[in-house]
């Protein structure tokens, strides 16, 4: 039997989607009802989960797996993650503490609880 948190506790909103969002990325909120790509080095509020008609659903809580980059992989157990800029997240000396269960180093992605 696999094990897997995906879904585990989604709880998902809609927003207006700025300009360059992609889905499987961080974002953040960044005007009224609005969320953007979220920036390098930043704190970010959900993951998108897909976007159509310029509105984007947005994971806001539950389990995520996504692309990490940097020479640091993070470690399972509760670490401080950060939007890399590019879709993905990396290892940060300070900002928000997530849950991590899973690090995969040769596929480079991490799975965790926002």
């Amino acid at each position: 039997m696999a094990i897997s948190f995906q879904s585990i506790g989604n709880l998902s909103a809609s927003f207006q989607a700025a300009s360059g969002l992609l889905t499987d990325a961080p974002c953040m909120v960044s005007a009224n009802d609005t969320v953007s790509p979220a920036a390098k080095s930043g704190k970010f509020c959900g993951v998108v989960e897909s976007i159509r008609e310029g509105i984007a659903s947005v994971i806001l809580t539950g389990c995520v797996k996504l692309n990490y980059s940097g020479d640091t992989a993070p470690s399972v157990g509760y670490g401080i993650l950060c939007a890399d800029g590019d879709g993905g997240v990396c290892t940060a000396a300070s900002g928000t503490s997530y849950l991590i269960v899973n690090v995969d180093t040769t596929e480079k992605t991490v799975e965790f609880f926002l």
